[in-house]
């Protein structure tokens, strides 16, 4: 779902492309750093809510980063550098 909608955002749609249509001139694309921004701050509420929803009494008595290793933080670094990585 994500990889669709992302397309969907990212197309204009016609009437964007020849001006709108209201006497304004077209306006330029956000960038897709811009949209990626967009979309991961929607994707961390929701995953925000579901971590409280499931475990919300751990979170509050013992923090969010609960028994998170030095190899989590690791693999977590990995992931987060790789995702930097291609965007650029």
């Amino acid at each position: 779902f994500g990889g669709v909608y992302f397309e969907l955002v990212l197309k204009p749609r016609q009437t964007e492309s020849l001006g709108g249509g209201d006497g304004m001139p077209p306006r330029s694309p956000p960038s897709v750093w811009a949209k990626n921004v967009q979309l991961s701050a929607f994707a961390f509420v929701i995953a925000l809510a579901t971590a409280f929803l499931k475990d919300h009494k751990i979170i509050l008595a013992d923090g969010f980063f609960r028994g998170y290793s030095p190899l989590v933080w690791l693999v977590i670094s990995f992931e987060a550098g790789g995702g930097v990585g291609t965007a650029a």
